[in-house]
């Protein structure tokens, strides 16, 4: 009986190994590729405004705005009062103040990094000027140099990717 239900789960489970192969390899449809959207001008030009729109502003008056933050109920329902940033007015949707405080500026930070690693790997194959690829390495060099400023100010040393 053992032998039996061996030798049928063994053919089982290869056919399920191979058979789906063709079913998951679909290419998103609502994605756009890396090489599509760095070969167009415009996108090369949206890549790089949003990258700039990531940015902490490093001011005293810095809010959630950078490293793209997408905003909140707070946000949403009538913008910030100078009490709702100070201990003037307590506000729930914000958390405790204790374990909430970060702001994520570490996955944020590190997500710009990212998106910012993206650019630099794909201006190689760019098919653009040599004076239109250096303006690029230098906007990406710049940003990702700001990026990890903002982090070591916060946090110190940070792992460099």
């Amino acid at each position: 009986m053992q032998k039996l239900s061996i030798k049928i789960l063994i053919p089982v489970i290869l056919l399920l190994l191979c058979g789906c192969k063709k079913v998951l390899d679909i290419e998103p449809t609502d994605k756009i590729k890396a090489e599509d959207l760095f070969a167009d001008a415009e996108g090369r030009k949206s890549y790089l405004a949003n990258l700039y729109y990531q940015l902490p502003t490093e001011d005293f008056g810095y809010q959630l705005q950078g490293f793209n933050y997408n905003g909140s109920d707070v946000y949403g329902s009538g913008g910030l009062l100078q009490a709702m940033v100070t201990d003037e007015a307590i506000h729930s949707e914000w958390g405790t103040g204790i374990d909430d405080n970060d702001q994520h500026y570490w996955d944020q930070g590190f997500k710009l990094i990212r998106d910012i690693n993206i650019l630099l790997e794909n201006i190689p194959q760019l098919n653009v000027s040599d004076e239109e690829k250096d303006q690029l390495l230098g906007e990406a060099a710049f940003l990702r140099g700001f990026a990890y400023y903002g982090l070591v100010k916060r946090y110190g040393g940070v792992p460099i990717i």
